[in-house]
């Protein structure tokens, strides 16, 4: 069995379909996967967290950021994503779902939770910070210059990026590509209705 504090404490970590059987989908090669201790982003678990490294790659980004959440009531990332929109020139997309209280009983949500992050989309109003609502949205990934991304459990909330147990995994390459072109078609989907 791997843990999480295996993947921590190790360089690197073996990933292979005998323990995660769902993690080769049809077509895709069935080798090992190896992740290695850099390409790990925990929070909760070790004194890094989620938002120190989303900081960093705001604040070091020189084209393009693109990130969807669920949630989003993190201020001091919305005013970090207002200042770094105003500096690249291929800008900053958030895709997030509209949160509207007849899904709070699915999700759990409390109404202060909801009200929280549509305090923090209606911020980004007037700003050049581009968000689109995709309903029922809860993928929760980031991708910068094209370059890294990272995909993930947390939200973009307080709480998950600083103070509960998150994991997540930086990505680049290949699967980039495919996670990019994801947010792409979600983009061009809902650009029309949410401009």
């Amino acid at each position: 069995m791997i843990l999480l504090k295996d993947i921590i404490e190790e360089k690197t970590v073996n990933i292979n379909q005998n323990y995660f059987p769902w993690f080769n989908l049809p077509g895709e090669s069935t080798d090992d996967i190896i992740l290695d201790k850099e390409d790990i982003v925990t929070t909760g678990i070790t004194s890094t967290t989620h938002f120190d490294f989303l900081e960093n790659m705001i604040n070091n980004s020189l084209h393009t950021i693109k990130l969807s959440s669920l949630l989003f009531d993190d201020e001091r990332l919305a005013d970090l994503l207002i200042g770094a929109a105003q500096r690249l020139k291929g800008g900053v997309y958030v895709l997030t779902s509209s949160l509207n209280y007849k899904l709070l009983d699915e999700y759990n949500y409390s109404k202060t939770d909801t009200n929280r992050h549509l305090d923090v989309i209606r911020k980004f109003e007037g700003t050049l910070v581009l968000v689109k609502i995709v309903p029922n949205l809860h993928a929760k990934f980031a991708i910068f210059d094209s370059q890294i991304g990272i995909v993930g459990s947390a939200n973009l909330t307080v709480n998950s990026l600083h103070n509960v147990p998150e994991l997540g995994v930086k990505i680049k390459g290949e699967q980039l590509k495919s996670i990019e072109t994801l947010f792409d078609i979600l983009w061009y989907q809902y650009s029309e209705k949410n401009s």
